[in-house]
């Protein structure tokens, strides 16, 4: 059985780095910068912060504000200069012997015991099917952060990190599609969120924007191999995305994997002024984001609404949580069991 993750900020958030847009761009907007474009760039964000939460769909919106290759190149390596240092600062912070490893591991083989009984149970069923073949895990995270590598104490390809039933279950790699800190692909999914039509006209704008674009001119391949690891899949899980439209080409594919043999788990939280504790608001919520999920990619409303069934929701599950937290033996055997 092939199982691929998908990693989002949420992730990094949860071993409490501070990593999201509005943390980064309330530092960034206390940098003093003595060029005129990027001191106008900064005083949009500031005068419109609520439109910021995405940094990269804003990006590509705010390009319409620009003249020229020379200002989006300008923009684009402050921002990513900048949000590297921040992003190092944060990475740094994080102390990784304080993480109960047993428990990451044990949330990879296990996504489904964070659902619901009767999610558990059919997620459990499909897997069964696959008892006697081989069980490999991929992850794709879309972060620029190395923390899931320094959590395996940079031991992570191709190594057994447990079993299910009597499988031994490997963990092949973990694969950053949007970069690191040091080499980060920041910008939108494609042409069509981008607003200054006469810029983008631009080859070299586009590369300089568009993620997809981006990838091919490095040339490592790693795009072409998430791809094909997503494309022989059978359980995708995603975690910590806000499933935005700048990473469409992602759901996109997930959305033509759901046309095979394929589940997907999706774990998100709840809106606590929807939900107040009320079991028929949270499965409410999971609809919602179900519809959500499937509206993103490019499958037909009839589609969506046949494979909607083989869409799973967590919401405001434990996953990847409570291995910051300690825990008890017994809790930890109850788990692994």
């Amino acid at each position: 059985m092939n199982i691929v993750f998908i990693l989002g900020n949420g992730f990094d958030m949860n071993l409490d780095m501070k990593t999201s847009y509005k943390n980064f761009y309330e530092e960034y907007l206390t940098t003093k910068s003595d060029n005129s474009i990027v001191s106008k760039f900064k005083n949009n964000i500031k005068v419109e912060s609520d439109k910021w939460s995405n940094l990269e769909s804003r990006l590509g919106e705010y390009t319409e504000d620009l003249n020229s290759l020379g200002e989006l190149e300008e923009i684009m390596q402050d921002v990513e200069d900048n949000l590297e240092v921040y992003l190092q600062k944060e990475e740094d912070k994080l102390k990784h012997s304080k993480v109960n490893k047993a428990l990451l591991l044990n949330h990879f083989i296990f996504p489904e015991k964070l659902l619901a009984a009767k999610d558990k149970q059919d997620i459990t069923l499909y897997k069964n099917r696959w008892v006697n073949e081989s069980w490999q895990i991929d992850v794709i995270t879309f972060n620029y952060t190395k923390t899931l590598e320094r959590l395996f104490e940079n031991t992570y390809q191709n190594v057994n990190i447990g079993k299910f039933r009597t499988n031994n279950v490997s963990l092949r790699g973990i694969e950053h599609i949007h970069g690191y800190v040091d080499e980060m692909i920041l910008g939108v999914n494609d042409e069509s969120q981008i607003d200054n039509k006469t810029l983008i006209a631009e080859k070299y704008a586009r590369n300089t924007i568009i993620k997809s674009q981006r990838n091919q001119d490095l040339k490592h391949l790693i795009d072409e191999k998430c791809i094909r690891q997503i494309a022989s899949s059978q359980l995708i899980c995603i975690f910590g995305s806000a499933i935005g439209k700048t990473d469409k080409l992602w759901w996109d594919l997930i959305g033509e994997r759901l046309k095979q043999d394929c589940y997907v788990i999706i774990f998100d939280i709840s809106d606590p002024e929807k939900v107040k504790g009320k079991l028929k608001f949270l499965r409410r919520e999971e609809d919602i984001l179900k519809d959500r999920f499937l509206s993103m990619t490019s499958l037909s409303e009839e589609e969506q609404e046949e494979f909607k069934s083989k869409v799973f929701v967590g919401l405001d599950t434990k996953m990847f949580k409570d291995i910051v937290t300690p825990v008890t033996k017994e809790i930890l055997e109850t788990t692994t069991a």
